[in-house]
């Protein structure tokens, strides 16, 4: 497979709309007939510029370009990865960061956490346990932490090598002894997932809707029968995502804690998620003040939440909003401006903007021109819809934008990595936005 050299202008390769065009459908053809048995949803074209404005200027400006694009940023995946390992129990042996994969599964980031030494994988399903293994993943390092989990999916894992899950009932708990029995493995580890509210999350993650989490009153009964199977135990939470609050992180250890003690020690504690991002213009989180809260917190508990068998003990945390949401920038354009208020922009709020219906989630946009005019500061209040034929397709609040956007400039979302291109479908069969990976490292 072979693709013609950009042209060069003022030191920076360049490639064309036009080109870009003609190398996805090459890599697309190349992509299908591949003998790899899984399959990533888009295929990704390398920028030479280090620059995010240079790469922009390049793809779209002078352009009459109606499709969105993803601009992903491998560096900024680099550095995210990087400050994770830098404040979470640095040189502590037990220490696991995984990447939750469901935040954004493209091959291009997966490749880069695996390069750059992630520790593991949090998966979901036997489907995304699957790409994982097939960029080389190795199964030990693979945690299937969603505690809903089909039989077949369970099976599956388990025969090629998983050894991790999370659980979160009595039933869970026997439909994986059953799994175990039927394929002998004697060697998982059952992680129960624990119900501990957190209010101060953006996404509340705990059992307000009857969905997640183990009462603490059962905790200590699962974990026996985990124990007296002869599998290893472990203790597993999740605070919600964009959780505000880094405290709460120091309560929850402190329950873990007590609850393994009751059980004579448990094998892995496992942290969660919900590191958030600074996704608005007055958001200012910073990672440093959640772990100075959780290393601290771990730091007095000299004994008893570890069991004292042979069994490698783990302390996990599993980011996905955290390590992704900043390595994307998503440029959308306005394909329609109808009477004085009214944008339709090249996406949907019933696909990558979900988020919005489901938790009430805001979204923030700058404007790209697309003919490198300079904007007006004056905003002013537009409704936002979708592409899609349902009525219903749009933001429900309006969004303060330029008084002079003009039909082909680009709704601008910054920190766009996380829970977009994953949550997008197919209504109306639109294409997901063509990726472009560019480092600003490289």
């Amino acid at each position: 497979m072979t693709f013609s050299q950009p042209v060069v202008k003022g030191g920076v390769k360049l490639i064309s709309p036009k080109t870009i065009n003609v190398l996805i459908k090459e890599k697309l053809a190349f992509h299908r007939n591949s003998k790899l048995s899984v399959k990533f949803e888009t295929v990704p074209l390398k920028h030479p510029a280090k620059k995010l404005k240079d790469v922009l200027n390049d793809v779209l400006r002078g352009s009459n370009i109606d499709e969105s694009y993803a601009f992903l940023n491998i560096g900024q995946f680099n550095a995210n990865l990087l400050s994770f390992q830098r404040f979470f129990l640095p040189s502590d042996p037990r220490r696991r960061i995984l990447y939750a994969m469901k935040a954004n599964p493209e091959k291009s980031v997966l490749e880069t956490f695996i390069k750059k030494g992630i520790d593991g994988f949090d998966c979901a399903s036997w489907q995304e346990i699957e790409k994982v293994l097939a960029l080389g993943m190795d199964a030990k390092e693979i945690y299937f932490n969603n505690p809903i989990q089909r039989r077949s999916h369970l099976e599956k894992a388990f025969k090629a090598g998983v050894s991790y899950v999370t659980i979160q009932s009595m039933s869970g708990v026997n439909r994986v002894l059953d799994v175990c029995k039927k394929i002998d493995r004697k060697d998982i580890e059952i992680a129960i997932r624990v119900d501990i509210a957190n209010p101060d999350a953006e996404i509340v993650m705990s059992n307000e809707f009857g969905k997640y989490g183990c009462d603490l009153t059962k905790v200590g009964q699962l974990l026996k029968k985990i124990k007296k199977a002869g599998l290893k135990p472990g203790l597993a939470i999740h605070l919600g995502s964009q959780n505000l609050n880094p405290s709460s992180f120091k309560k929850a250890i402190n329950q873990l804690a007590q609850l393994a003690k009751s059980v004579n020690g448990v094998s892995s504690i496992n942290l969660g998620g919900g590191f958030p991002v600074s996704h608005r213009n007055d958001d200012k989180y910073f990672i440093d003040d959640y772990f100075g809260y959780i290393n601290e917190a771990l730091s007095k508990i000299k004994s008893g939440i570890f069991s004292n068998d042979n069994s490698e003990k783990k302390i996990i945390i599993e980011p996905g909003r955290g390590l992704s949401a900043t390595g994307v920038d998503l440029l959308i354009p306005v394909i329609e401006i109808r009477g004085e208020d009214r944008i339709y922009f090249a996406s949907s709020t019933f696909g990558s903007f979900i988020d919005h219906f489901a938790h009430d989630w805001e979204y923030c946009f700058d404007v790209y021109t697309h003919d490198g005019r300079t904007l007006s500061k004056k905003l002013k209040d537009y409704k936002v819809f979708g592409q899609t034929c349902d009525p219903r397709d749009g933001f429900k609040n309006p969004i303060k934008l330029p008084v002079d956007i003009k039909e082909g400039d680009f709704l601008w979302m910054k920190n766009a990595g996380a829970y977009v291109s994953s949550l997008h479908n197919n209504l109306n069969d639109f294409e997901m936005p063509k990726q472009i990976v560019f480092n600003t490292k490289g």
